[in-house]
């Protein structure tokens, strides 16, 4: 490696404003360090303390962890979620809005650029006594990038500079340590349960009210006949040729979730507040990661029709493929669920 190899990835700005603004970005302090302009490109840069996580104590663990069976990579991605950093979309300074089209947020830990960054701003006169008590494994250094091109703002730096930031909703992926496990069949069900939020310690109500088996071949060959399809198809710009493209290689794409002879098993739930959960069956925790994006459960929102018990939205989640009669008992897992965070606007 070569000085002219890494000097890319250094922070040379050609113009930079210091900001030095102290505040709290969900419940954690933040520092908001500076906006640069380096080759074009506009970057506000903030440091930011890691949440606190009821799984790991050091994001070094999380990366340690070599996942050889499924639960181990659905166990690493929700402990590593940069959910909850506050994902900002948008800064007003002096009635100035830089809005954010990407980002990346990133700890310390062994990543040697992001010390030569902090270098920089140290020398800049960045103020970070307001985070000066929190360590390198709990740090993380956030880039947020205005598009290519993008003009550097004009700041009149002689007097105040109050900002204004806007935090993104988000969706928040919590561990249940330790997993709910059911042993199932189809039919109706009735099972009520509840888990912990890690964020405020309330109990959260969820009810399991049925395992059907869904034959995903007759659904669709239905729908590839309907009128009502064809016509919602047309209104979205399809034309003919698509259509009948669509329609000749339905049985190709199906066959990709569900084989020929087979059936998807759904576990239907309801929940308090409508959030979502993610159930596996056991088998598929104790498999080994595909690496071809299968890893994830796939989660369908309940149908109109299928009515409500207990008054909360019906959500659908599947566990497996099954053959056609199927009616054996399946081992089925509450791992992980998700909360959205809501919008946000922090004024300094």
């Amino acid at each position: 490696m070569s000085i002219f190899s890494i000097k890319p990835e250094m922070l040379l700005p050609e113009q930079e404003i210091i900001l030095n603004k102290k505040l709290i970005i969900r419940n954690k302090p933040a520092l908001i360090a500076s906006i640069t302009e380096q080759n074009g490109i506009v970057k506000l840069w903030v440091f930011q303390q890691i949440p606190e996580s009821p799984y790991i104590d050091s994001i070094e663990e999380v990366e340690r962890i070599e996942c050889v069976t499924n639960r181990d990579e659905i166990w690493k991605r929700a402990s590593r979620a940069r959910i909850g950093f506050g994902n900002i979309s948008e800064i007003v300074i002096q009635s100035v809005n830089l809005p954010f089209s990407q980002s990346s947020v990133g700890v310390f830990g062994y990543d040697y650029m992001k010390y030569m960054k902090l270098q920089h701003f140290i020398e800049s006169g960045v103020d970070f006594s307001a985070i000066e008590d929190i360590s390198f494994e709990e740090l993380v250094l956030g880039e947020y990038q205005m598009d290519e091109g993008t003009a550097f703002p004009k700041i009149n730096t002689e007097t105040d500079m109050p900002v204004s930031l806007s935090i993104k909703g988000e969706p928040c992926e919590s561990l249940v340590e330790p997993s709910h496990w059911f042993k199932l069949k189809t039919g109706e069900l009735d099972i009520s349960r509840s888990l912990l939020d890690p964020s405020d310690g309330n109990e959260i109500a969820y009810h399991i009210v049925r395992v059907v088996c869904h034959d995903i071949w007759k659904e669709t060959a239905e729908r590839m006949r309907d009128e009502e399809t064809i016509t919602a198809w047309k209104k979205q710009g399809l034309d003919e040729a698509s259509i009948e493209r669509a329609k000749a290689t339905w049985p190709q794409s199906i066959e990709r979730i569900c084989p020929k002879g087979h059936e998807l098993l759904i576990l239907q739930y309801e929940c308090l507040n409508d959030y979502q959960l993610n159930f596996y069956t056991t088998d598929f925790l104790l498999d080994r990661p595909k690496n071809d994006g299968s890893s994830a459960s796939a989660v369908f929102v309940g149908s109109g029709d299928v009515k409500s018990r207990y008054g909360y939205p019906v959500r659908c989640c599947l566990l497996k493929t099954v053959p056609k009669g199927f009616d054996d008992e399946v081992e089925v897992e509450l791992m992980s669920w998700f909360k959205h965070m809501p919008d946000e606007k922090i004024d300094t």
